[in-house]
């Protein structure tokens, strides 16, 4: 079997003070392409996992917008002989920071976007294709302060698969929860 996992975990936005806002979450774009000429089965995962936002600490400004978790880049699973190809990719938005005091607001949930083309192949092996998409949750707003907007999701007609075997196709689009 000829299996390959892919993690990309933007890196988190810094703590604000003094007046200064938590840092914005990075955004995470990844991409997977796979090919098998056999009969073995091709599995592939790709996990795309924008930034968290940097918190606000001492109540004096808002929390950082969490990082974007997006797939522009696509993501192919293909196998060339009569093995089946199982194609899971994840992405979902960094959460919000938090922010506490009047006045102040926790940090947006990060968006998450699928537009690149999530394909999967084989001559007559079966295809499971599996995409999960997740807006981040907006931060915490304490003391007075309000919670961030939760993040949005994009998923729009990016899955293709091509088989004379069975084919099963999964999404499931879920916006964050807000702060």
């Amino acid at each position: 079997r000829l299996e390959f996992a892919l993690q990309w975990k933007e890196r988190d936005g810094g703590d604000g003070t003094s007046g200064s806002f938590g840092g914005t979450g990075g955004t995470a774009d990844a991409g997977i392409a796979l090919m098998e000429n056999t009969d073995v089965p091709v599995i592939a995962f790709v996990n795309s996992t924008g930034g968290a936002g940097g918190d606000n600490t001492d109540g004096s400004g808002n929390g950082g917008d969490g990082g974007n978790g997006n797939m522009t880049l696509g993501a192919s699973a293909a196998n060339n002989g009569s093995g089946p190809v199982q194609l899971t990719v994840n992405t979902t938005g960094g959460a919000g920071g938090t922010a506490t005091g009047g006045g102040n607001f926790g940090g947006a949930g990060g968006s998450s976007n699928i537009s690149g083309l999530i394909d999967a192949t084989s001559t007559s092996g079966n295809v499971t294709i599996a995409v999960n998409d997740r807006g981040g949750d907006g931060g915490a707003g304490t003391n007075g302060a309000s919670g961030g907007l939760a993040g949005s999701v994009t998923l729009n007609n990016v899955l293709n698969a091509s088989t004379t075997g069975n084919v099963v196709l999964s999404e499931t689009a879920t916006g964050g929860d807000g702060g």
